[in-house]
């Protein structure tokens, strides 16, 4: 239910009055108020993104140590829905489900591309909100890659995703990239682009 945000004043004048003790004037004010209240308590909640910086989650995995040319084991491959589901859980406890499946997708290209090429032992996904973005890191600790969304040949296994991944940021007009040496993949969404509904006080940031 949403809180009316009426004058302490008003309530603490007419709440507790006898509706039979009020003039004519002060009767239609209090119908009004009534009708106020009623309208607001039937309202939807519409959450959306905070301006400040809020940290989201963080989850990490350990990988197999392979040769390049062997691909990454069952175990490994299962986390990448492991990760999917993790970003589908803290989006929507932050009633940020409109974006639920383009960070998915996002999840799911960049923490398979830091499996599949990094060559590192441990990957890092973290979500944040900063300045009304969603902000997707994915660290490997590997020896650095830098992948490209260059369109794939028909026979080419990997490389789509990324392509993927491009048109989701110029949809939502953010950005995407890669930092420390190419050690750490992130993508930015802007949260105001498919927002249900107007900024509501009822966003909680807590972590």
């Amino acid at each position: 239910m949403v809180t009316p945000l009426i004058p302490a004043r008003a309530i603490k004048r007419f709440r507790h009055l006898p509706v039979a003790s009020l003039r004519t004037g002060q009767l239609r004010r209090w119908e009004r108020f009534e009708r106020i209240c009623r309208h607001l308590d039937h309202l939807p909640v519409v959450r959306r993104a905070t301006r400040r910086s809020v940290n989201l989650m963080k989850a990490e995995f350990d990988i197999r140590t392979r040769m390049p040319d062997v691909p990454p084991s069952r175990e490994d491959s299962q986390q990448v829905g492991a990760m999917r589901h993790r970003t589908r859980e803290a989006l929507v406890s932050r009633g940020l489900p409109y974006v639920v499946g383009e960070a998915e997708l996002v999840v799911s290209e960049l923490v398979t591309n830091a499996i599949v090429h990094s060559g590192g032992h441990k990957i890092t996904l973290c979500l944040s909100l900063r300045g009304g973005f969603l902000r997707i890191v994915v660290c490997d600790g590997g020896r650095g890659y830098k992948p490209s969304p260059a369109p794939p040949g028909e026979t080419d296994e990997h490389g789509r995703g990324l392509v993927l991944v491009q048109a989701i940021v110029d949809g939502r007009g953010g950005s995407w990239g890669t930092s420390d040496a190419g050690t750490a993949t992130w993508c930015e969404l802007d949260l105001a682009v498919g927002c249900p509904g107007p900024p509501s006080p009822h966003f909680s940031p807590s972590t």
